[in-house]
């Protein structure tokens, strides 16, 4: 069976730089905390932001990771540019997405601008 991508992402970065122990990871677009998950695993040390503006994933993210004192969740998106969106709400919160400007399905959503 094949490793999570988490893991491999950390263990190539763990070969390049052996003593690589970050303490703060931005995790942007959480969903419901697979990512959290596994970052919160991989790098106790470190504390995970995890930012997820659509509120049924943002419920799962908080419930999925309150037990780890190293992950902090917000509810809010960031992106280049401070906004108010439309995002969609659909059954697989991995499929969420940004909706057109005339579409008012969905959720509307904060997005905050992130540092430049």
């Amino acid at each position: 069976m094949a490793k999570p991508a988490e893991t491999t992402v950390f263990t190539h970065i763990a070969r390049r730089i052996p003593n690589w122990k970050p303490k703060v990871i931005l995790d942007i677009g959480a969903n419901v905390g697979q990512s959290a998950l596994a970052f919160a695993t991989a790098c106790p040390e470190a504390l995970v932001h995890s930012f997820e503006p659509v509120p049924s994933a943002f419920r799962k993210l908080h419930a999925n990771t309150r037990h780890l004192d190293n992950v902090m969740t917000h509810p809010i998106g960031l992106g280049r540019e401070g906004a108010i969106l439309r995002m969609s709400d659909g059954k697989i919160s991995t499929q969420n997405r940004i909706l057109d400007s005339g579409d008012l399905s969905g959720v509307e959503v904060t997005i905050h601008k992130g540092a430049d």
